[in-house]
């Protein structure tokens, strides 16, 4: 796992699907810079290609973080291409 930076949170997700296109799925989980889990998410998402499944985890991820009372608005967002096609977001509070 990558480092966090004190005040930032991190969310990992992933989507896929057995087949392309076939049955797919997405999730994530949001934890803070001590490793803390703070949210986590998973669902089915019907027949699906998986670069279809991976850029909707992504989106479901950045609507629950941006649904989330958060001190401040400001946000980066940092996309980390790790071997398996999975994405870690990285969002400043």
């Amino acid at each position: 796992m990558a480092k966090t930076w004190a005040g930032w949170v991190k969310f990992n997700v992933d989507g896929s699907s057995i087949r392309k296109p076939g049955p797919a799925g997405i999730g994530g989980l949001l934890r803070d810079h001590l490793r803390k889990e703070l949210m986590r998410f998973s669902k089915s998402i019907g027949v699906e290609d998986s670069n279809v499944a991976e850029l909707l985890a992504i989106r479901e991820g950045l609507i629950l973080f941006l649904s989330l009372p958060w001190e401040s608005t400001e946000f980066l967002i940092h996309r980390w291409l790790l071997g398996d096609r999975k994405f870690s977001i990285i969002l400043s509070l």
